[in-house]
């Protein structure tokens, strides 16, 4: 005779065993080309925050000569630039 809670083991038992299985397949791919994806994320992160900074410093600087005050034209870009 077989009781509930010992059928329910074994099929834990053998859902971790699927699981480990798949794990180990998992774990045992060539990760390489995935990393070096991840690398070039990282890569395009530190560019656009380095963009981004040009930019910010590009709008300071154009704020200094061609203040919002100086114009409807100057009001309207830093207006539109801040967005």
């Amino acid at each position: 005779m077989v009781r509930a809670g010992c059928a329910r083991n074994d099929r834990r038992n053998e859902l971790d065993a699927v699981h480990r299985s798949e794990l180990a397949a998992i774990l045992d791919d060539d990760l390489t080309s995935a990393w070096e994806q991840v690398g070039a994320w990282f890569s395009a992160d530190a560019m656009l925050d380095d963009a981004a900074s040009k930019l910010s410093e590009a709008r300071t600087g154009l704020a200094a000569v061609w203040p919002p005050e100086s114009s409807p034209a100057a009001q309207t870009f830093f207006r539109w630039s801040t967005r």
